[in-house]
């Protein structure tokens, strides 16, 4: 049995519909039908630029008009994204959130966890036969007291 890539390339390609453009600026620059597999490692690598590229349909002629309009970050990455992927949570993870404003407040005024923790479990005796209802021995913890 073979696996034809190709119809099953050219199966996407019409499923897409014409081929992709990008404007930036007053530009207009023709994409490559499907992202080279590269792109990931330049991306994991910090090449963005050359991951962008790659993404050129004819980056010789086009590459220079494409860096004039100064893309961004995420200009790159809605490009990416357009072809149904992405370029991994740690490309992503390196753009810069923007603040949502003050932190939230605390949902408990308690200053310690004594009130709410479990109670202990001492260990059984190892002696006790594997076969005993051996029980354990529950100790609650009290809160500290003051000594002074």
């Amino acid at each position: 049995m073979i696996l034809d890539l190709n119809a099953k390339r050219a199966a996407r390609a019409q499923q897409r519909g014409e081929g992709m453009q990008i404007m930036l600026g007053d530009e207009t620059f023709d994409l490559v039908d499907e992202l080279p597999i590269e792109i990931g490692e330049m991306a994991n690598n910090g090449e963005m630029w050359s991951a962008f590229r790659v993404m050129l349909r004819d980056p010789d002629t086009d590459w220079e008009r494409l860096r004039k309009c100064r893309p961004s970050f995420n200009d790159i990455l809605d490009v990416v994204e357009y072809f149904g992927t992405s370029l991994g949570e740690s490309v992503r993870s390196t753009e810069t959130s923007a603040t949502t404003g003050q932190p939230s407040k605390p949902t408990s005024t308690a200053t310690t966890t004594d009130e709410t923790s479990l109670a202990t479990v001492t260990a059984l005796d190892p002696s006790a036969p594997d076969d005993s209802l051996a029980t354990s021995s529950i100790s609650h913890q009290s809160p500290p007291t003051d000594a002074s």
